[in-house]
């Protein structure tokens, strides 16, 4: 039977992104993928907080890939699994390749900080796809090594050096570009315009329903709710 390709997406998605609907409809177009785990993180571990409970994030995630219409190069929409990890309940990377997909490729589909973060693991992930964007107006970063971040080409060469492929004519790390309007997956960067009130701003990096779902919900303003 031939392997698979699935791809693979984790993250706090607090709010989701066009980038990170960007990254994945990509993704899915790079590697003729026949379906997409999107894990949403709710680990309270290391003393992780999020803006919005896990369901409303969920809530927002299914509206964002509802408006997207993800699907392969043939236009046929994929399958699409959405799962929340908790610190009860994990879902990452390797209990998906061990348990649910050992016999196909799981494909990783991230951002460039969060690669920064999973470096020390790509030896152990089949594939991974990480979008090539500008990182410096994302506060995240800030505490993380600049000048490792902003020498991007070098860092996934160093990766690709390190962790190669047992087929010579594949790399374990591959570079998505995206387009200049869809390249900011970060979420960080929509709850501070959220936060400002910015929502004309915010519709640049949030589709209709997801803007309209953060803003109702009280989660993103000055004043948040608190979970």
């Amino acid at each position: 039977m031939a392997r698979r390709n699935i791809l693979f997406m984790r993250g706090s998605f607090d709010p989701p992104t066009l980038g990170h609907k960007a990254l994945l409809q990509g993704a899915i177009e790079m590697y003729s993928a026949k379906e997409c785990v999107v894990v949403i993180n709710d680990s309270q571990e290391r003393g992780k907080r999020f803006k919005a409970p896990a369901s409303l994030r969920e809530e927002m995630v299914r509206a964002l890939f509802d408006e997207a219409e993800i699907a392969d190069s043939n236009g046929q929409r994929i399958k699409m699994r959405i799962c929340i990890s908790t610190d009860d309940k994990k879902v990452d990377y390797h209990m998906l390749k061990t348990e649910e997909y050992p016999n196909d490729v799981l494909i990783m589909a991230t951002g460039l900080d969060m690669l920064y973060l999973w470096k020390q693991y790509v030896g152990y992930i089949d594939k991974v796809c990480v979008a090539e964007r500008d990182c410096t107006d994302c506060s995240e970063l800030e505490k993380h090594d600049k000048e490792t971040l902003l020498q991007f080409e070098n860092l996934v060469d160093e990766l690709n050096r390190k962790f190669p492929c047992e087929d010579k004519n594949e790399t374990r790390v591959d570079v998505l570009k995206l387009d200049d309007a869809h390249g900011n997956t970060s979420s960080s960067f929509a709850r501070k315009l959220l936060a400002d009130d910015a929502d004309k701003e915010a519709s640049h990096i949030l589709t209709p329903q997801v803007l309209k779902i953060a803003r109702n919900s009280g989660y993103y303003s000055k004043n948040q709710i608190k979970t």
